[in-house]
């Protein structure tokens, strides 16, 4: 099983879930927005610095508090106007 497929299963089994990709086998930009586009949040680089994996738990903090304080069309409208990365799935489960 690879990670296209652990992501793919993890988030039809529990969409809600915020997927943090770190891999050894698999550092070239095409393969990270790959894994971004399966619905990724966000890609912690090697070497793993605590600095930067709190600061990627801060953002996912601060959408989380955003989406439950922000009306659904508000933020799909700002979600696709933005420069975030976010997948055709995410968008599915923001609308639902």
């Amino acid at each position: 099983m690879n990670a296209f497929s652990v992501i793919t299963q993890l988030l039809t089994i529990h969409p809600e879930t915020k997927v943090v990709i770190e891999t050894a086998s698999e550092k070239s930009e095409e393969g990270i927005r790959k894994m971004i586009a399966y619905g990724a949040h966000h890609y912690l680089p090697k070497p793993i610095r605590f600095e930067k994996l709190e600061e990627i738990m801060n953002i996912l903090e601060a959408e989380e508090q955003e989406i439950k304080t922000k009306k659904l069309h508000d933020r799909l409208d700002e979600l696709l106007k933005s420069n975030s990365k976010i997948s055709l799935f995410r968008l599915s489960v923001y609308k639902g």
